[in-house]
């Protein structure tokens, strides 16, 4: 892909945090760019709930890419460990990796889980979401346009 192409959409998993942890939740999200807003759309447990965001680009404070680990698998070693099978845990603990985005803005966190094959797309998609965000947006029109009373 070529580094001046705009990315417009990126779609993965949806994650929440719980704690100091983020984990990825069964579902499907789209994040959209349309006009001056990411529009965000997610089908969460098998399509019985839907959710659909619209952050203003201006309301963007930062976006993460993070890659790490996934915690469960350690801490199910530990607890399987007096079975021996708890090494097998533990050894896909240390070589199984997650990657993710993270978009901050307006109050909220917005997580998307995606795979190894689309993080150049990813990355593609911050850097428009970062241009767009930083171009001036135009001003709001007045409420009324005629001239005041004398």
């Amino acid at each position: 892909m070529k580094a001046a192409q705009l990315i417009k959409e990126i779609r993965g998993t949806p994650g929440e945090i719980w704690g100091n942890v983020v984990i990825p939740t069964r579902g499907q999200v789209v994040m959209r760019l349309n006009g001056d807003l990411l529009q965000t759309q997610q089908r969460l447990a098998w399509g019985l709930e839907q959710q659909e965001n619209y952050t203003r680009l201006s309301k963007i404070t930062s976006i993460s890419i993070v890659e790490g680990r996934i915690w469960w698998l350690l801490w199910l070693g530990f607890a399987t460990l007096v079975f021996y099978i708890g090494v097998i845990f533990i050894i896909a603990f240390f070589l199984v990796k997650q990657q993710w985005i993270v978009i901050h803005g307006g109050g909220e966190n917005l997580i998307l889980f995606f795979r190894q094959r689309d993080a150049e797309k990813v990355k593609l998609f911050r850097q428009t979401v970062f241009n767009l965000a930083r171009q001036p947006s135009s001003p709001t029109p007045p409420l009324d346009s005629s001239p005041p009373n004398p």
